[in-house]
């Protein structure tokens, strides 16, 4: 026997367990690889936090939303739409339009009390 295979022999179950270890660790990742993947796509990135933090004016907000501004001056005035109001411009936090959103969100089968569209008078002539 050679001195490379005595010199082998000692140390081949080391690395037999070191292969098994190496092994183990390789089955272990590849069971939790899709969990990993899942975990990283919520993380947001930097361009989405910058995103939420950004402060829209009406017309980019309905724009970003698809949404008329109407609609999203309607939702300030007579839903509590949250606003900041600079000198006599409205500004709208992402992360604040969106956490109202869920918060009024309903289902499609839901609906409010019938509104009152308009008023009828009678006139005298």
């Amino acid at each position: 026997m050679t001195q490379f295979e005595q010199e082998f022999t000692k140390i081949k179950p080391s690395l037999l367990q070191l292969l098994a270890a190496l092994t183990n660790l390789v089955n272990s990742i590849g069971e939790h690889k899709t969990e990993i993947i899942v975990n990283t796509k919520n993380v947001n990135t930097p361009a989405q936090v910058e995103q939420e933090n950004k402060m829209y004016t009406e017309a980019e907000l309905s724009k970003a939303l698809g949404i008329s501004a109407f609609t999203v001056r309607r939702w300030r005035l007579g839903y509590s739409l949250p606003v900041i109001k600079v000198g006599g411009r409205f500004f709208y936090k992402m992360d604040s339009v969106n956490e109202w959103l869920k918060a009024n969100e309903k289902s499609g089968h839901e609906s409010d009390e019938p509104q009152e569209i308009g008023v009828i008078r009678r006139i005298r002539v």
